[in-house]
């Protein structure tokens, strides 16, 4: 690529310690891809010592395939997610020296599993325990997510902060709980031999720390660590850089604080913005070239970052399309007079501007916003796909083919079990539970060829059953190999599997061709083909430790067909020709936050900043003062953040009710506005009128 001279500056820097501050469209990770490039070319630096942790595995594959064909390197560099990172040095170095005892990822629908188990069994082992959350409507779970989270990944003696003054008020009893409730979690995990997630990145930090020897190894293996979307990184995965650098070693990273949304997941913000006491000596170089958006998109995205507090300064200059059109500011009564005008502007942008259906995104702060224009979408029949921030390896049909593959590897997972049972026809939840107990009695008698004797009858229940370990008995017989020949070879068995979850019997897949099969099986199918197959390509490793890989995925699924109806956390790395962000009200966005942890302003901040950085050329921001849909409703004024005097100057107002109905009607009640969720619907809270 051809580089501007802030990005040249980055690429050839020769700091120890270097933040690359990079707003979006900047050409980041092009950026992060030529200075690792160019250290191994002019520095004479073997590509085996560079580490380079990403986000997502597809951001760590595309830049190791860019960096492999631009230098014609035989081998890819290290690179991965934290976790997956981890997961491999702990393997190489800590479970073959006995530091670690050997284990497996424990998959995030695992983990949550667990800890409703461990809270149920703490809480009927202390019946007041189970009284106090109901009188204060909290729920255990999540009370023990938030304690393994706040203190394993963000390294906190409390974890409590940012929650209610209510539950602040309960600290001392609330932290009892959770510290019971871990232990109890804690002896889950043993019992199973798993590790979820924080535990990859805490027990990793802990043997650092602990065993000189190892740290050694890892310095002598890796001289230039490289970080993308360092605004992501949580406090203990900073502790783990810290640890595993010398005197003598690179650390380059490379994020924009503006862009940091995930403390939901333990990032921490302050780690990019304190970049420099963290790590003394360490450069700066800003990227402020802009190569995505319009000059008035960037000017309003300037605004923005300026107005956002504590953020790092960069003033950034469009080097996008030439359009001169201002980013527009639409208000209504209703949300389905939003979800009309939408409508009408896309179809305005796909005729008169020839902007691709493809090429459009609306993005919402919460989906429940999008129902009316979800329900117009449908009535016309305009093509759109729907993205909701699930994570590739937290899809259903994602988790059976993992759990397909996890039995193959251990019969006796009885985690997996839980997981592909229930997939069978006929095998519900509770007989899944009475078929794992039958296992579980003859454990260490049984073998794939020899299936025991289920107590389920001889009918529809047993024949399903029977088919089920048929497809298991050749999917077993299949000779290990290299893993992209094994997942080929297995892929028949899991798809006469699911073929019979959506009632398609093994004889109509060898009748019927693959066009006339349900069209969902063939997309999911489909996606375990284009995607796990496909990324197992160069894995040279045992299967075991390629389902880990799997595991630590942070990818979400990509595929998009029409336009694309997206959530704004998803959106993040994508960008677009024209983007709606709809649903900007008080009470949706900033949203309040809906779990125990209350929503930081700033970050709710940040979080609009990122949902119109996305557009190139058009940029719409609308709201409505009337949202329903279903049992979801929503009153309030214009967001905070579409309403800022400080960037109002940089929106063209084109719809607006001229008043605010709250203010002609009812002036008292300006401030408390209500908001009805699914979760907590309550049909008498609905008759009431509400306070103020």
């Amino acid at each position: 690529m051809e580089l501007n001279a802030a990005q040249m500056a980055a690429v050839t820097s020769p700091s120890r310690r270097l933040l690359i501050l990079a707003g979006p469209g900047t050409g980041k990770t092009e950026t992060l891809t030529e200075r690792i490039a160019h250290s191994i070319e002019h520095r004479e630096l073997p590509a085996s010592r560079v580490l380079m942790f990403t986000y997502t595995n597809k951001a760590a594959n595309n830049m190791s395939q860019r960096i492999r064909g631009k230098l014609s390197l035989k081998t890819d560099i290290r690179s991965g997610t934290f976790h997956s990172l981890c997961y491999r040095l702990t393997q190489q170095e800590l479970c073959t020296k006995g530091i670690l005892p050997p284990y497996k990822v424990l998959p995030e629908h695992h983990a949550n599993r667990l800890r409703k188990e461990a809270c149920s069994q703490y809480t009927t082992a202390h019946p007041e325990v189970a009284a106090l959350l109901r009188a204060h409507r909290l729920q255990a779970p999540d009370l023990l997510e938030l304690y393994e989270r706040k203190t394993k990944l963000n390294l906190e003696p409390g974890f409590l902060a940012g929650t209610s003054e209510e539950v602040q008020r309960l600290e001392a009893d609330l932290t009892e709980i959770a510290r019971g409730a871990g232990k109890v979690y804690g002896e889950l995990k043993d019992h199973y031999r798993v590790f979820d997630f924080n535990d990859l990145l805490y027990n990793f930090m802990r043997a650092l720390q602990e065993y000189e020897d190892v740290r050694q190894i890892i310095h002598f293996q890796f001289s230039h660590l490289y970080v993308d979307e360092y605004q992501d990184t949580n406090h203990v995965q900073v502790a783990i850089l810290r640890l595993l650098l010398t005197p003598e070693s690179f650390l380059t990273v490379v994020g924009d604080d503006t862009q940091s949304i995930y403390s939901f997941q333990g990032s921490q913000v302050d780690n990019i913005r304190n970049f420099a006491q963290d790590f003394p000596g360490a450069d700066t170089v800003v990227l402020t070239e802009n190569y995505r958006s319009s000059p008035p998109v960037v000017g309003y995205i300037n605004a923005i970052n300026a107005a956002c507090e504590g953020a790092l300064t960069k003033t950034l200059v469009s080097r996008g399309p030439l359009c001169e059109v201002k980013p527009k500011r639409a208000v209504f009564l209703k949300g389905r007079q939003e979800a009309e005008w939408v409508i009408s502007e896309i179809e305005a942008l796909v005729k008169n501007e020839q902007v691709p259906l493809e090429q459009i995104a609306v993005l919402t702060r919460v989906g429940h916003i999008a129902g009316d224009l979800e329900h117009q979408l449908q009535r016309m029949g305009m093509p759109y796909t729907r993205e909701g921030g699930i994570k590739f390896v937290d899809l259903q049909h994602i988790q059976f083919f993992i759990s397909f593959l996890e039995l193959l590897e251990n019969p006796n997972d009885w985690l997996a079990w839980e997981v592909l049972l229930p997939a069978i026809p006929n095998i519900g939840e509770q007989l899944t539970q009475v078929i794992i107990r039958d296992l579980q009695a003859g454990q260490g008698n049984w073998t794939w060829p020899r299936p025991p004797v289920f107590s389920l009858g001889r009918r529809k229940r047993f024949e399903s059953l029977m088919n089920f370990w048929r497809d298991m008995i050749a999917a077993a017989q299949v000779p290990k190999g290299p893993v992209r020949d094994y997942l080929n070879a297995v892929l028949p068995s899991f798809r006469n599997i699911y073929a019979r979850y959506f009632h398609v019997s093994p004889r109509m897949i060898k009748v019927k061709s693959a066009a006339q099969l349900p069209e969902r099986m063939e997309d999911h199918i489909a996606d375990i083909q284009n995607y796990i197959i496909e990324l197992s390509t160069s894995y040279i490793g045992l299967v075991k430790d390629f389902i880990s890989e799997l595991v630590t995925n942070r990818d979400q699924k990509e595929v998009f067909r029409g336009l694309t109806l997206s959530t704004i956390h998803s959106s993040k790395g994508l960008e677009w020709t024209a983007v709606f962000v709809i649903g900007n009200t008080e009470k949706v966005f900033p949203s309040p936050g809906f779990g125990l942890e209350r929503n930081q302003i700033e970050e709710e901040r940040r979080l609009y900043y990122v949902a119109c950085s996305r557009a190139r050329k058009y940029l719409y921001v609308t709201c409505s003062h009337h949202y329903q849909s279903g049992e979801f409703r929503v009153r309030g004024n214009v967001s905070r953040f579409a309403d800022d005097p400080k960037t109002a100057a940089f929106l063209q107002n084109v719809k607006d009710p001229g008043h605010d109905p709250f203010y002609s009607v009812n002036p008292h009640r300006v401030g408390s506005y209500f908001i009805t969720l699914p979760s907590i619907h309550d049909p008498k809270a609905e008759a009431a009128p509400a306070s103020g």
